[in-house]
């Protein structure tokens, strides 16, 4: 890359040249561009061609410097195409600078110009250089076509329109005169190689025209005036064309050119004919207003251009017929005017003279021909403008001349055809044909009102009206305008010849009389008449004073024919007539008497409202005619649209499609072939753009549109599809574009056929397999775009090929690449994982042209931006696709592109990003969807596009672009931060991580309301934070001993969080997105609406009306109309009704179903249906959710997360409900409701889609707070304080809950929530709680949390309210979830209050009541919520810390006792899945068993059953093997921590429930029971609790491989402890303990006596040891116990088990041993206390449960008066006992000591006070052994205890609570030391 100064200097070199050589890039002009290169290339629109300018030797000299600038614009000169820029200035004469732009821009086209010869080089630029010319002159057309044809007053039209207007006030009309003038005169002739002339001729030609389409519109539209000088410029012009000094045209020799030629003549006819102003003059006339005043030539312009017309008269070519008749118009009209005497030369002129002449060149038939050819029916100019003229030459020329009196000659006739032509397909011709104001076609009305005289004698009105129907209110003009004749015109044979008759004579109906050819029609007798014309001597043609409708008259003028198998009349005016948009209105004709009369034919149905319908079909099965056959079938089209379900039965009933009728076959008439053979042979004949073949295809997509599925349309579905769209690129077409034509038709149908499959069962699995298994089929849609953009590029500049095939071959492109997407997309709801064929064939990379290689070829053809558009989302859906396919494969599709296609795609996205004058929203959409699905599932493609691609994303562009685009953009960005580190490098492209997100956040204020822009911006900064956090830890990784790390770059990673707070963005985000309201009120009566119509429906469809309803509609509702039948309540109603004397079935039916509408409709209006069966059905239908099958699906990518953001498919119900048709039948007085219903639908999507915005808005913000927390969780306190200040969080807090209540009362007791309002609810207190946790994190860096209580009973306010609402609705999944956010909120503010209440209570004592009495009030809400198995642990555990707290269980025991259904809580926990759950209901079910009360509820409920066998269930019987050593449970350390606790709560239990009985009756039997399960059942499970390592005095070694075992955790120390204290309470119970155990007692007292050896022991051969070994380690394997190692020691001991418990609690691997030189000392923790006292605890409970034994065996000598050896219970030895006895004395001693202060920690004290008991629990035994054994204390001990004791008891002196029991230790050490009592007393 080249430096700073290196531009500069280069800069500085650049060679200046005439800026005004530039020109913008228009070939690639799409017509949005075009508006904004107005304000840019105005000057190159007013001077167009002139602007293209010749060499000269400035600009040569221009090309030698390695750079040029225009102004502002530079332009780098490549070497390698100067010389090749100096051939093509001197073969064009054209600038040498301007000749470079042309040849670098043809380059970057595609064309490799560096591989070819010179003389081929000239060729493609030259044309490239004539499609910017004439782009330009297209641009300037198009300026004066929009300003024309834009109706609207919006402001861009404004602009467009004084654009124009400033083109022709600054000289446009001269500067394209002389450009037309100049255009036959060039340097290239006398320079270019003969070859090229042609090509030239053909070029210059086009611009002609072009210029010319500008002229005409300029003049049409009063742009600017023609003065007589221009005209005659003009009309010489015109005459030199007709006559051959326009050298040009005898230059054109191909096709082209003389097409193009003879569109220039004609177009300078009609712009003569129309700057002649013909329209004013009728004005005039009609106005009376004399020419002077109106006129824009003189008298003087008029002769001169009579002269130049004069003149023209002996060419007698066609071309100058029309242009003299209108001549001879135009002074028929200008005499005609009141001042015609000022105009007296004039008035000699034979005007007649020239009509005769012009009628000699045949005018008429020379328009006729205009009309029929290329330039009006393929044209893209003005043709509605050329049509408007000669229709006002037409009506000036009937205003002028008699055309009734040339009946005899074919005048008539033809004037009517040029009518027909004029007027067919040109709506707005139409309605002002039909407006009576419209003075200019009063002379065709007239004419019209001519013809009409003659019907039905002569239908020629029948041809003009036929063209005149165009549109609704034409059509509906043309049915009142045949409906309100009243006169009829027949054949009258005159009673003594009409010798005494004359035109106009009154005649009277003698009798009655038939009408000719009609013999239903009669004239009554005594009608009045008059003649029109006399035929013969005795028939005259009478027009009598008796109408009938003009449309029965053509009916049964066709039923008659139809009859008679013999069409006379011209049938296709009156197909055509019928076919438009008054099908109802004559399909309520049948309801005529005069059918009603007409005894027709046994086939023809009177009786039938289809007459046309049967006709059509009738002509279908009996006429080979493809032309006709198609007609009817565009009939049976139109028909279909007024009532699907009638006509389709009508079809299927009379087999219209069936077997064939011209003989025998053995099937369908399409499977056996007649419609192919009709199809081809309309195609072979060159028939009218297949027609047969197009209807077909309408037709099918028509029935597969409206629901029918039938055999029939599967069978027409297998037509199109595997006959027509697989052969008919090899049928030959007349005009090649035609072939273009069907191939689009079909594939309009395959993306109908596609969308049917979500609503048509029958049709959906033959439309799948032949679209995903026929490989025909697969092959034409891939081969259809399979083309690369240089392929296209290169047809669009070849002159052999027709611009209408290129625009024909472009549509089908792009038609078959939406059919193709629309394929795809249905494929991804598939979860199959097999791969179908289709698919294959997509992926395949042995195709010619592979599909992705095609589809990235295609997003850079600039010429057609819908191809782009198309192109760029097949190939985003194969991105999705082939990555689904790269799980079962190992290739991946897109390693078919290759560097040089990729760098292509990559240079086109820049341009489509870049160029700001030439985009479309649309393509810069599609193409950032592309990006976004790349960045999904296709990195590699993306990285190789993106790295290449030399773009920034500009924060300044994304201001300005639209929602929809900035949100895609947004949703790009995030895409790649979700990709993260794989991604660096592209995100290195963009400015900064940082900037881009702030800059996101300004955006927050100014798309205001678009609040997926916001959601997409708050997920891009939660992935940037989380981005910075990741690299920065793989930066410490890497540089982790190497150098220091600097920890304050961890703040980075808060930064673009920390300034957005800062900002205040916060605050607005929250409240902005949580103060809205889910729309439930809306949704709640867009339901009722829908609810109503249906019922509509069903009673419509009861009474036999099925309308204009689809099929599929009607399925629907009959299927709704089945379920109803069967609700009880409906039945009732149906029952009730019955015995009141309706007695049909139908009738009752209808009748019920109109009083339940009535009941509806009067609730919608505010009276609410009173209880009963209304309103059970009607909530029956509400729950039903009727149109659930019109739920409107998001159309967003494959990849979006949410696609329901739309409730109703309004846009598909409209149709399917066929609603515009109802006015037309009895479903007219519905249409309102129908509307109302439509209209809230729309209302109710629009709500729905806010309200999911901001609950995406609200979860985005949450998920941004949660890794703010994470990020915040970091050791760095202070960065907390520059972000969220904990007063707002406050504010926040409050906020959010007064929105949470708002929604809450939305809800509404009454009403069932619905799914999205409780999503929206939950995602508010997700927020909520996001926000508590905020303030918790906050509170943790130094706030007094007494000061957080009332945010903690707003927590629980709010927590209430919900609760209680939600639980009484209907419970779901969404539901559940809501309440789950709302009971782990109230559980944490229980646990917050938890925390603080014991410490400050006295100082809030009204703050904790509130908060006790708020707990309190939902223990009835939470024991309901305890019922539901998903519910149960949460609700459960927020009972727990309720009961927990300050309340005395008299207050909230009774309530548990009334509410809580104990029985249902625990079988739910039975489930592999529900093993955490346990847990927490295991510690309720122990803090009740602590209470009296609550012992019994749980013996009531049977809870210890149900513990055992929860037990049973989870915990396997695993026996310990009699080889084990150490702890059995802890050798099973892998298990969760969740399954450890259920045993040891299951034993604490039944523990507390034995304590709380007492001496309860009840308490016998648990013993009992607990004796037997726990010591018989589960044996070996408590026998692995009561299990301490063998350390034996023998070898070390030994000692030391038994040891490496004894490893266990501080969970199973705490596992042992519950075992033994369920084992002294149940050994308290001597009797039932005795009998349960009976010979295990002896091995448990042995267990327990070699515990409390290892006890006592192992502190003894450890300080022997000259290695200082454990014989016990437990590290830390929770979170909290390793946060509790990390924390200094809280116990001032060394002595015993603290020492111990600190070499073996240090973490490591499970196999190392902890091995300590000699004389070093132990770090002690607090994770090693509280090991060492839980070995303390166990020490206690082993002496306890001892003591226990010996006190039964005392009690029992003391009652026999001896001491029987053989009942009485093993002891330990006295050594176990002293061990012991010295780890107590001297660690209490060192603690006491250890305190100067003379005050103890509590947690201290608590130890002492339990070594003091096991003190003297240890002296008691010894005490027992001395007198059961007789063994004696040894004085040496004796005397050491004393001493001990002394010490002890002044260390204790001095601490009161010790005291107590140093009273009562000293009378037992009396006891067992006789001879030391004085010392120790």
């Amino acid at each position: 890359m080249a430096s700073a100064a290196e531009a500069i200097d280069q800069a500085a070199h650049a060679k200046a040249v005439d800026e005004n050589l530039w020109w913008a890039r228009l070939s690639s002009c799409s017509s949005n561009s075009r508006v904004k290169k107005l304000k840019n290339n105005r000057s190159w629109f007013l001077d167009s061609l002139t602007r293209f300018k010749p060499p000269n030797a400035s600009s040569r000299e221009g090309l030698n410097s390695p750079e040029i600038s225009f102004g502002q614009k530079r332009l780098r000169i490549k070497p390698e195409l100067r010389e090749i820029a100096l051939l093509v200035s001197v073969s064009l004469s054209l600038d040498e600078v301007q000749s470079y732009i042309l040849v670098d821009r043809t380059i970057n086209l595609g064309s490799l110009l560096s591989d070819y010869r010179q003389p081929e080089i000239l060729r493609p630029i030259l044309i490239q250089y004539y499609l910017e010319r004439q782009c330009l002159l297209k641009c300037v057309r198009w300026i004066f076509m929009h300003a024309l044809y834009i109706e609207d007053e919006s402001h861009a039209s404004g602009n467009i329109r004084e654009v124009a207007l400033s083109l022709v006030q600054d000289g446009l009309e001269k500067k394209f005169l002389t450009i037309l003038e100049d255009l036959s005169q060039s340097a290239f002739l006398q320079k270019a190689e003969v070859d090229l002339i042609t090509l030239w001729v053909e070029e210059i030609l086009i611009e002609s025209n072009l210029v010319l389409d500008t002229f005409f519109l300029a003049y049409y539209e009063n742009f600017c005036g023609c003065k007589g000088e221009q005209w005659k410029k003009l009309c010489m012009l015109f005459k030199g064309m007709i006559s051959g000094p326009f050298h040009i045209g005898e230059m054109a020799e191909s096709s082209e050119a003389k097409n193009s030629f003879y569109h220039a003549k004609v177009q300078l006819v009609l712009i003569l004919i129309e700057t002649l102003n013909l329209e004013n003059l009728l004005r005039m006339v009609h106005d009376d207003v004399p020419f002077r005043s109106g006129g824009i030539f003189s008298l003087a312009d008029i002769q001169e251009m009579d002269a130049i017309i004069s003149s023209m008269i002996p060419l007698e070519t066609a071309e100058a017929g029309p242009l003299i008749l209108a001549w001879g118009v135009f002074l028929y009209l200008v005499l005609s005017l009141p001042d015609k005497q000022d105009y007296h030369p004039l008035m000699a002129t034979d005007i007649m003279g020239y009509v005769q002449n012009a009628t000699v060149n045949g005018p008429f038939v020379y328009l006729m021909e205009i009309l029929q050819g290329d330039f009006v029916l393929n044209s893209d100019g003005p043709v509605s403008g050329y049509l408007s003229v000669l229709k006002t030459f037409i009506s000036a020329f009937i205003t002028c001349f008699q055309i009734a009196d040339q009946s005899e000659s074919n005048t008539l006739e033809l004037i009517l055809d040029i009518l027909c032509k004029i007027y067919r397909g040109e709506e707005s011709l139409c309605k002002q044909f039909w407006d009576r104001d419209s003075f200019i076609d009063k002379p065709i009305r007239s004419f019209l009102y001519s013809l009409e005289i003659d019907f039905p004698y002569n239908i020629l009105v029948v041809r003009l009206l036929s063209a005149l129907c165009e549109g609704p209110w034409p059509a509906k003009c043309v049915f009142n305008f045949l409906c309100n004749m009243t006169y009829t015109t027949s054949l009258y044979e005159v009673p003594g010849g009409c010798r005494t008759l004359s035109s106009d004579m009154t005649v009277v109906a003698p009798h009655l009389l038939y009408v000719e050819s009609f013999d239903v029609l009669t004239i009554p007798s005594g009608v009045q008449g008059h003649v029109v014309k006399i035929i013969d001597d005795n028939t005259a043609l009478i027009r009598w004073k008796c109408g009938y409708s003009g449309v029965i008259v053509l009916l049964l003028r066709l039923a008659q024919e139809f009859h008679s198998n013999s069409y006379k009349i011209s049938l296709s005016p009156l197909i055509c007539f019928i076919g438009c948009r008054i099908c109802f209105a004559l399909m309520e004709i049948s309801h005529s008497s005069i059918l009603q009369s007409a005894q027709l034919k046994a086939d023809m149905d009177t009786t039938s409202r289809f007459v046309i319908c049967s006709l059509a079909m009738k002509l279908v099965r009996g006429v080979g005619s493809a032309e006709l056959v198609s007609l009817c079938i565009n009939i049976l089209g139109e028909m279909l649209k007024c009532s699907p379900s009638y006509v389709v039965e009508l079809i299927l009933r009379a087999n219209i499609f069936g077997r064939s009728y011209n003989g025998p076959s053995s099937g369908p008439w399409f499977l056996s072939g007649g419609l192919a053979k009709m199809v081809l042979a309309e195609c072979e004949q060159n028939m009218n753009v297949c027609s047969l073949t197009m209807a077909v295809l309408d037709f099918t997509r028509q029935l597969v549109e409206v629901g029918a599925d039938d055999e029939m349309v599967s069978s027409l579905v297998i037509f199109a599809l595997q006959y027509v769209l697989v052969n008919h690129e090899n049928w030959s077409y007349k005009f090649g574009y035609d072939r273009w034509k069907v191939t689009q038709k079909v594939f309009e149908l395959v993306k109908s056929c596609i969308k049917a499959l979500k609503y048509s069962s029958k049709l959906s699995c033959l439309i799948r397999e032949i679209l995903l298994c026929d490989s025909s089929v697969h092959n034409m849609l891939t081969r259809a775009f399979c083309i690369k953009s240089q392929t296209l590029e290169g047809l669009c500049i070849s002159r052999l090929c027709d611009s209408r095939e290129i625009e024909g071959l472009q549509l089908s492109v792009c038609s078959a690449l939406d059919a193709v997407s629309s394929i795809m997309m249905d494929l991804l709801e598939d979860t199959s994982s097999d791969i179908p064929v289709f698919i294959q064939s997509l992926l395949s990379p042995a195709k010619p042209v592979p599909v992705v290689t095609a589809t990235a070829s295609l997003v850079s053809f600039f010429h057609n931006t819908a191809v782009q558009v198309s192109a760029s989302r097949v190939l985003s859906l194969l991105c999705f696709i082939s990555s689904r396919v790269q799980q079962y494969s190992s290739e991946n599709t897109f390693t078919v592109l290759d560097d040089v296609q990729l760098k292509e795609l990559s240079t086109s996205m820049h341009e489509i990003f870049i160029d700001e004058e030439t985009k479309s929203e649309d393509l810069l959409f599609s193409v950032v969807n592309l990006l976004i699905s790349a960045a999904y599932f296709q990195p590699a493609f993306l990285t190789s596009i993106i790295l290449s691609l030399d773009m920034e994303l500009q924060s300044s562009n994304m201001k300005q672009q639209s929602p929809r685009l900035l949100l895609g953009i947004l949703n790009l960005i995030k895409a790649l931060w979700k990709g993260n580190v794989q991604y660096m490098q592209i995100l290195k492209k963009f400015r900064n991580v940082v900037s881009i997100s702030c800059t996101s956040f300004h955006l927050l204020g100014i798309l205001l309301g678009k609040y997926q822009c916001e959601a997409a911006v708050l997920d891009v900064i939660a992935h940037d934070i989380f981005l910075h956090k990741k690299v920065l830890q793989d930066e410490v990784a890497t540089t982790q001993g190497t150098e220091p790390y600097d920890g304050s770059k961890t703040l980075k990673s808060k930064d673009v969080m920390s300034k957005w707070c800062v900002i205040s963005h916060l605050e607005n985000c929250a409240k902005l997105f949580s103060s809205s309201r889910y729309p439930e009120e809306i949704i709640h009566r867009a339901k009722m609406e829908v609810v109503l119509c249906v019922v509509h429906m069903m009673a419509k469809l009861s009474s036999g009306e099925p309308g204009s309803l689809s099929l599929s509609l009607i399925q629907h509702i009959l299927s709704v109309s089945q379920k109803l039948s069967n609700h009880p309540a409906f039945l009732s109603l149906l029952q009730q009704y019955s015995v009141r004397g309706y007695s049909e079935v139908n009738e009752v039916n209808v009748l019920v179903l109109s009083d339940l509408y009535h009941h509806i409709n009067g609730e919608l209006e505010g009276r609410e249906i009173a209880p009963g069966h209304f309103k059970e059905v009607l909530q029956f239908l509400l729950e039903l959710d009727a149109f659930q099958n019109y739920q409107c699906k998001h159309d967003g990518d494959s990849w979006s997360s949410e696609n329901d953001n739309y409730m109703f498919d309004v846009v598909r119900l409209r149709k399917d409900l066929g609603i515009e048709l109802w006015e037309h039948t009895a479903w007219k007085t519905s249409r309102s409701h129908a509307e109302r219903m439509l209209s809230l639908m729309h209302r109710a999507n629009s709500v729905k889609f806010l309200a999911y915005s901001k609950n995406s808005s609200l979860r985005a913000l949450t998920s941004l707070l949660s890794v703010y927390m994470r990020a915040i969780g970091e050791p760095q306190p202070t960065s907390f304080h520059d972000g969220i200040s904990e007063a707002y969080l406050r504010t926040g807090i409050e906020h959010l809950s007064q929105c949470v209540q708002a929604t809450k009362d939305l809800l509404g007791p009454a009403m069932s929530p619905s799914e999205e309002s409780l999503k929206f609810l939950t995602t508010q207190v997700e927020l909520l709680q996001s926000f508590f946790k905020l303030l918790s994190i906050s509170h943790g860096h130094g706030s007094d949390a007494v000061q957080l209580l009332p945010i903690y009973l707003l927590l629980i306010k709010t927590s209430d309210a919900a609760l209680r609402l939600l639980s009484d609705a209907r419970q779901s999944a969404t539901l559940h979830k809501t309440v789950k956010f709302f009971l782990t909120l109230l559980l944490t503010a229980l646990e917050s209050i938890h925390l603080i209440y014991a410490d400050k209570l006295d100082s809030e004592v009204d703050q904790y009541a509130e908060a006790s009495l708020l707990s309190l009030g939902l223990l009835p809400v939470l024991c309901k919520y305890t019922e539901s198995s998903v519910l149960c642990d949460l609700s459960v555990a927020a009972i727990d810390l309720i009961v927990k707290g300050p309340l005395t269980h008299n207050t909230w025991l009774p309530i548990l006792q009334n509410h809580l259904r104990l029985q249902l809580i625990i079988p739910n926990l039975r489930h592999k899945d529900r093993l955490g759950s346990v847990p927490i209901i295991f510690r309720f079910l122990l803090t009740l068993a602590r209470l009296k009360g609550g012992a019994q509820m749980l013996h009531s409920a049977n809870a210890f059953q149900s513990v055992k066998m929860l037990l049973s269930f989870f915990m396997k019987e695993e026996p310990c093997p009699p080889d084990l050593e150490g702890f059995g449970i802890g050798n099973s350390i892998d298990e969760g921590e969740d399954l450890r606790s259920i045993w040891g709560l299951g034993m604490t239990i039944t523990e507390s429930m034995i304590s709380s009985l007492g001496d309860d009756a009840s308490c016998a039997e648990l013993v009992a029971n607990a004796i037997h399960y726990f010591f018989s059942e589960k044996a070996s499970l408590m026998y692995h609790h009561l299990s301490f390592p063998k350390v034996s005095s023998d070898d070390h070694s030994k000692k030391k491989a038994r040891t490496q075992k004894a490893r266990t955790s501080l969970t199973t120390l705490k596992e042992t402890e519950y075992a033994l204290m369920l084992t002294c309470k149940l050994a308290k119970h001597h009797r039932l303990w005795i009998r349960e155990m009976k010979e295990k007692d002896s091995e448990l007292r042995e267990r327990v006596i070699h515990m409390l050896a290892f006890i006592s022991k192992s502190t003894q051969r450890v300080g022997d040891s000259p290695v200082r070994t454990p014989p016990l380690t437990c590290p830390p394997t929770l979170k909290e116990e390793t946060a509790d190692h990390e924390r200094a020691s809280y116990v001032e001991s060394k002595q015993g088990w603290f020492t111990l418990a600190a070499l073996g609690s240090v973490p490591q691997s499970r196999s190392s041993v902890i091995s300590l030189a000699t004389g070093s000392q132990a770090h002690r923790t607090h994770f090693s206390d509280t090991v060492a006292t839980h070995m303390y605890r166990i020490a206690f409970l082993l002496l306890k449960f001892l003591c226990t034994q010996a006190r039964v065996a005392t009690k029992r000598a003391e009652e026999v008066g001896y001491i029987d050896l053989e009942f009485f219970p093993e002891l330990p030895m006295p050594e176990i006992l002293h061990g012991i006895q010295d780890q107590s004395i001297s660690i209490v001693t060192e603690i006491c000591n250890s305190k100067v202060s003379r005050e103890i920690q509590p947690k201290s004290q608590l130890l002492c006070q339990l070594l003091l008991q096991i003190l003297e629990k240890a002296l008691y035994l010894e005490l027992c052994v001395s007198q059961s054994c007789g063994i004696r204390p040894v004085m040496g001990r004796t005397e050491d205890f004393a001493k001990e004791i002394r010490l002890l008891t002044q260390a204790v002196d001095g601490y009161p609570p010790l005291k107590s029991s140093i009273k009562s230790l000293k009378q037992i050490a009396a006891l067992v030391h006789p001879s030391s009592t004085s010392i120790i007393l």
